[in-house]
């Protein structure tokens, strides 16, 4: 599909280019056309100018001989023909290449003429008002056209050439630019494949429990076994959906987290007591640095769950004995939040996917450990709502090192809260 698509943008990048090549050498042509009908009308003028005061009109018709005597003594070249006319039209006399004989008078007096041989331009010569005869001067266009048979010619010998190109850069092109729509097809698929994973899972778990409660209802002892894990598969699954809804909901190009004034440094104080006893039953030691005051603008149930999972995260990847420390400063207009573990780490080759949606650096161990693939997405989600910055730091088996930064938005004195519970993020 994507494929087609590319050279369906290739044809249509060509066609296109086609078309304005084909409008833009017809403009060429015209242009140079007019621009060396101009040029030679110049000529023309300037050599009816030069040659004007030089006719007689002493005599009973006008004539240049003293003129073309002159001129041959000089031995002149005449590049263009001059001719004198009496009034009745009759060539009298002509100096200069072989030309039309007779007036061209299509354009009027002063007008410039031509047929398929020659340009022309002529003028009445007029003595007490009456015209007496006519002088005209006319220039072969034979090198004109020419130049204009060139210029097509080249032109049309460009376009094959330039066709092959344009097909190629089009090509190209055309794969640059749907190179996202191949990438955002590639992400919804693995979406798909992995949430049907990893609904699948739970979801066959309870079927298996139910099928075996139903042979076991006699014994009423056995089932408290197998309700207790009807209840951790149905509560995985609806962790599941709600964090693919907040996801989701997340990311929609129109969502704006609605702030309040938020105490971070108590927020992240009480979060890291809530996880306290979770820590300490797996015997991670968990410690806390946010003593100073950090009171900023943002939406307080996004930042309760970007903790959390930031939270849950370095609890699920520390081995016992090993340890989660998390700070909070502000620097330099920057609210920075670090949480930083001594666990398994993260490849390096990894480092780049982490915030991807059901993204797992071993899938085996974090199935093991209950997460879903989503946490840190949620994270990088939140945080881009924010206008804020996460990175990770990490080495495999040296622990990893998570930075959020987000931008310390300073509460007036008087602040109207509004109601940011109903449009906070699920």
């Amino acid at each position: 599909m994507l494929e087609h698509l590319r050279w369906r943008l290739t044809v249509w990048f060509v066609g296109l280019s086609v078309l304005l090549y084909v409008a833009l050498s017809f403009s060429a042509v015209v242009v140079f056309n007019s621009g060396l009908n101009s040029v030679l009308d110049q000529e023309l003028r300037g050599l009816a100018r030069e040659v004007r005061p030089a006719i007689e009109l002493s005599g009973p018709s006008p004539t240049l001989k003293a003129w073309a005597a002159n001129a041959k003594r000089e031995d002149l070249s005449f590049i263009a023909t001059v001719q004198l006319f009496d009034p009745s039209g009759k060539l009298i006399e002509q100096y200069g290449p072989p030309a039309v004989p007779r007036l061209l008078m299509g354009s009027g007096p002063g007008g410039a003429n031509t047929d398929t041989r020659v340009r022309s331009r002529y003028t009445d010569l007029k003595v007490g008002g009456t015209v007496v005869g006519f002088l005209q001067t006319q220039v072969s266009t034979k090198a004109k056209d020419n130049a204009m048979r060139q210029l097509i010619w080249t032109l049309l010998i460009l376009a094959p050439f330039l066709l092959v190109g344009l097909g190629l850069c089009g090509y190209l092109y055309s794969g640059a630019a749907i190179k996202p729509t191949a990438e955002s097809l590639g992400v919804l698929r693995r979406f798909v494949a992995d949430a049907g994973h990893e609904l699948n899972t739970p979801i066959t778990v309870i079927q298996a429990s139910v099928e075996t409660l139903e042979k076991k209802l006699e014994n009423v002892d056995n089932c408290a076994n197998l309700l207790a894990m009807i209840r951790r598969a149905s509560d995985r699954l609806s962790d599941l959906g709600h964090k693919l809804t907040l996801l989701a909901k997340l990311e929609r190009p129109q969502f704006v987290p609605s702030m309040e004034p938020v105490q971070l440094d108590e927020l992240v104080r009480t979060t890291v007591a809530d996880f306290s006893s979770a820590f300490q039953a797996k015997g991670v030691t968990l410690t806390c640095k946010a003593t100073t005051p950090i009171r900023s603008l943002a939406n307080a149930e996004s930042m309760q769950t970007l903790l959390s999972n930031l939270m849950e995260n370095g609890l699920h990847y520390t081995e016992s004995g090993g340890s989660v420390a998390v700070t909070l400063e502000e620097r330099g207009g920057q609210v920075v939040m670090v949480f930083e573990d001594t666990g398994i780490g993260i490849p390096a080759d990894s480092l780049q996917r982490i915030f991807e949606r059901f993204y797992r650096v071993d899938k085996s161990r974090s199935r093991a450990v209950g997460g879903s693939g989503l946490g840190l997405a949620i994270v990088k989600a939140i945080v881009d709502a924010h206008k804020g910055s996460v990175r990770v730091e990490s080495s495999l088996g040296q622990g990893s090192r998570f930075v959020v930064q987000l931008p310390f938005r300073s509460v007036t004195p008087v602040v109207a809260r509004t109601n940011a519970g109903s449009n906070a993020a699920e």
